[in-house]
């Protein structure tokens, strides 16, 4: 038996056994079982080859001389090659043995000696069967051929090695499987703290490490401060340029904000154009503004995005943390300070302060108590009229929300609105808008329609129309006697708006585009949206008389609006002047203090106080205008029709009839303006015994002024039920050389009858019935 054959064969594998199981790692798995071989089993090289993954055999340990090692190591060879090898060797158990002799090339003393040609192989089989590799060895230490004592010890050798290789891949495996799993869950942890497009802090992490530099600061007095940043005019770059360049531009803030902050300091994005800096171990508020002024003065270097030079501007509002401010105190503070901040001109910075502490408690009691204030039934509801501009005569009323607080009184909607908007009770406030609204429109008994203002939150509620749809039905409200008024505050979603506007006018409600020229709307969303009516922004109409931009704008919209088939209203209108250049303008309608107030309404729409209707400036110099058009009407038809305009226009009458007497005693009407076809079918043969006005003045001759508090108990409901609100009434006859009929008008707002008044009407009539006379018409008591 060999010297080897003499060993402790049960020791040795045992020994390797323990040498291999003691590491896990592969590639010390590897180097210790070529390093056994040489050791432990008797060789004096050793060598690892592996299977790779695209099936080449690659040599991974080697052990033995250094210069075989430096040649062997990391070589690779084809599993071709190798099967070839394995071919042409034979088999000896498991083991494959290539005999150097066979060739011939060279012979040796003793037949059982190594010859420098031959070569034994151990194939390597995992678990699963398939081979992981091949261990070659060469020089046996006594240079003898492996006898098969020698054989079957390499045979156990090399399943102990394939066990060891196999379990070192599969921890291998698992520490891999392991460490991609950490590299997830750290991703994921990134993520759900981080912006994804920035990779700043997100809202979470902000708060987290903002509670975390309070604690510190409780501890070491370190002042902490918050900026809230906010990108002025956002929007601009995303429409002008697109989104992606948008982005880039936030990427780009980020970057400098970065730039600009210590390491102990935190930058983040809270959504949208807001970023947030977290400032911690400060000594005073002084440090904070510089590093405002320092973000402030980067941001204003000009950047290339789109191709384009951009400028960029921040707002900033800056909080500096008190005793017992919490995170989300110190964000609401800042939040306030950088909307003082843009509302003072934008691209600088603001610091909280307690006039906004106080401001911020003040609206904190306005949300708490604006929840309760319709179950308290606090809110009111005051009318506006919408008028045509020429008579003054009341088309509708918007309806405005008014709140009576029980300390502060009565408080319009811009001390309250932007709360209410905000909060929980949006909702059921405008849902008691709607319902008071079309109630009182309900109980008006006039074709007076209501506006209801909805804003751009309520639109979009899909149960808007079926809500409605509940209230006309509840109310009694003809459809078409509702305007929702919309507002362009927002820029057009060209799908859903439409279709929230769709599903009102689909019901019969007509729908008012509010504020029209100071939003988002232009000439795209005008001829999307399924409107009725574009309102004109007082903004214009204030101007209107002596700002031309303000009258091509006012121009352009109602051009616009003629070629949409669009009604035009004019808001805010204050001075008979706006009121005219409006008219030459070509708008016809409008609302604004010139005819009234916003005011509660008691009942009826009759009850109604408007402001009286504006008189001629030079009543004399109007009556011989008067006159002269008279002079140059060569006929009944053209007087009866200048004596109306003429009434109307000079003592801003709503309406005017002018009535002959016929054959029989009766009035027959020629001519009459601003009443409806209902009341002029009525009133086209009158009768001179009845006791209306006209009669009177038809009977006897005689003029009859009425003011609005002798018109109670007159029996004029079909003027009231189709013309609107009557409060005044005047008729005086058509006197020339005989008596030929009368003329009456009506006013729809109160109008001071003053005996000038009296006297230019009845001038009027003796004009008329003088012209009459030239014209060779007899009067009938002739």
């Amino acid at each position: 038996m060999s010297e080897r054959l003499q060993l402790d064969t049960a020791g040795v594998l045992a020994d390797v056994a323990q040498r291999l199981c003691g590491s896990l790692d592969l590639t010390q798995t590897l180097e210790e079982i070529a390093e056994s071989v040489v050791t432990r089993i008797g060789f004096g090289i050793a060598v690892l080859n592996l299977v790779t993954p695209d099936g080449d055999i690659e040599v991974v340990a080697v052990a033995g001389p250094d210069d075989v090692c430096r040649d062997l190591l990391g070589r690779r060879q084809s599993a071709q090659d190798w099967q070839d090898a394995l071919s042409a060797s034979e088999t000896r158990g498991r083991l494959r043995f290539l005999d150097g002799r066979r060739d011939g090339r060279r012979e040796v003393a003793d037949p059982d000696s190594w010859h420098p040609m031959d070569a034994l192989f151990a194939p390597l089989y995992g678990g699963d069967g398939l081979l992981l590799g091949i261990l070659s060895v060469d020089l046996p230490h006594d240079g003898m051929r492996p006898d098969p004592a020698d054989c079957q010890l390499l045979e156990v050798f090399a399943i102990q090695a394939a066990l060891a290789i196999d379990h070192a891949r599969l921890f291998q495996d698992l520490q891999r499987a392991l460490d991609e799993q950490h590299r997830v869950q750290a991703e994921l942890r990134h993520r759900a703290l981080h912006d994804p497009l920035t990779s700043l802090a997100n809202r979470d992490l902000v708060l987290d490490r903002l509670d975390q530099a309070l604690a510190r600061s409780r501890r070491d007095g370190r002042a902490v401060a918050v900026l809230f940043l906010d990108v002025d005019h956002f929007k601009l770059v995303n429409d002008s340029l697109g989104h992606s360049a948008g982005d880039e531009l936030l990427v780009g803030l980020a970057a400098m904000l970065l730039h600009h902050l210590r390491e102990v300091d935190t930058a983040g994005r809270l959504g949208g154009d807001e970023f947030v800096l977290v400032l911690e171990e400060l000594s005073g508020p002084a440090e904070a503004i510089a590093v405002a002024e320092r973000v402030l003065a980067a941001v204003r270097e000009p950047l290339v995005l789109g191709g384009e030079y951009v400028r960029a501007s921040l707002s900033i509002g800056i909080s500096m943390a008190g005793p017992g401010s919490t995170a989300h105190d110190l964000l609401t503070e800042a939040d306030t300070a950088l909307y003082r901040a843009k509302a003072a001109g934008r691209g600088r910075w603001e610091m909280f302060d307690a006039e906004m502490r106080s401001a911020a408690l003040a609206q904190l009691a306005l949300r708490t108590e604006l929840s309760g204030a319709v179950g308290r039934d606090e809110f009111r509801l005051h009318y506006q009229p919408i008028v045509v501009i020429e008579t003054g005569r009341p088309l509708g009323f918007e309806a405005l929300l008014r709140w009576e607080h029980p300390t502060r009184g009565l408080l319009s909607p811009s001390a309250f609105l932007d709360v209410m908007e905000d909060s929980d009770a949006d909702s059921p406030v405008a849902e008691w808008v709607l319902e008071r609204a079309c109630s009182d429109a309900a109980s008006w008994g006039e074709n007076l329609f209501v506006s209801v203002n909805v804003s751009p939150r309520q639109l979009a509620r899909p149960e808007l129309a079926s809500r409605v749809s509940d209230v006309l039905t509840r109310t009694g409200l003809a459809p078409g006697l509702l305007w929702i008024e919309v507002t362009e505050d927002r820029p057009l979603d060209a799908h859903q708006d439409v279709a929230d506007v769709q599903r009102l006018r689909d019901l019969g409600v007509h729908v008012a585009l509010d504020d029209f020229g100071t939003g988002y709307a232009g000439l795209t969303y005008l001829q999307r949206l399924p409107a009725d009516t574009v309102k004109i922004d007082m903004v214009f109409v204030q101007q209107v008389v002596d700002d031309a931009v303000s009258r091509g704008i006012v121009s352009a919209v109602v051009g616009l609006a003629t070629a949409l088939e669009l009604q035009v209203v004019a808001e805010g209108v204050e001075t008979p002047e706006q009121a005219q250049s409006l008219q030459v303008l070509g708008v016809t309608c409008a609302q604004g203090y010139l005819w009234g107030k916003p005011l509660p309404l008691p009942g009826e729409a009759t009850h109604l106080v408007l402001r009286p209707p504006r008189l001629a400036d030079d009543l004399d110099g109007e009556l011989r205008r008067f006159q002269a058009v008279l002079g140059a009407s060569s006929d009944l038809a053209q007087v009866a029709t200048a004596s109306v305009q003429a009434a109307r226009r000079n003592v801003g009458a709503d309406g005017c009839g002018f009535t002959l007497l016929d054959e029989d005693g009766d009035g027959r009407l020629v001519h009459g303006e601003g009443y409806s076809d209902e009341v002029l079918s009525h009133f086209g043969v009158i009768s001179s015994a009845g006791s209306l006005p006209m009669c009177v003045t038809l009977r006897d001759a005689t003029s009859v002024f009425l003011p609005h508090h002798e018109l109670e108990g007159h029996p004029l409901p079909i003027v009231r039920q189709a013309s609107g609100t009557i409060v005044a009434l005047a008729s005086v006859p058509l006197t020339g050389d005989g008596h030929y009929g009368a003329l009456g008008v009506s006013w729809s707002g109160p109008v001071d009858m003053t005996p000038r008044v009296q006297r230019h009407l009845e001038d009027m009539g003796c004009l008329i019935g003088a012209r009459l006379s030239e014209l060779g018409m007899v009067p009938p008591d002739r």
